[in-house]
């Protein structure tokens, strides 16, 4: 059995893929080479909310689901060391 720990917040994956970001929110977002270096994931995804102009802003109950739904995992896997080394564990299982 392994053991595997994400480094960053889960947040941090979700800013992997611009593009799933922007389908949720109507918000153009920059593309981040690599979205685990962002000091702040989860106030990164508050200010392109705010940008929308949503007053209830990010909530990942709400809004996690909606991203992943439209999410490039290879896109994912590229960005994300934490994630490719996750992915790796979970399909040697």
């Amino acid at each position: 059995m392994e053991v595997c720990f994400v480094q960053c917040s889960l947040e941090s994956w979700l800013l992997a893929d611009e593009k799933a970001v922007e389908v949720v929110t109507d918000v153009r977002v920059k593309e981040y080479s690599n979205p685990e270096l962002i000091p702040n994931h989860k106030e990164e995804l508050r200010r392109i909310f705010k940008r929308r102009g949503s007053k209830l802003g990010y909530t990942a109950v709400s809004h996690v689901p909606k991203i992943v739904e439209n999410m490039n995992l290879k896109k994912l896997e590229a960005k994300c060391l934490s994630f490719k080394e996750f992915l790796e564990v979970i399909r040697d299982y």
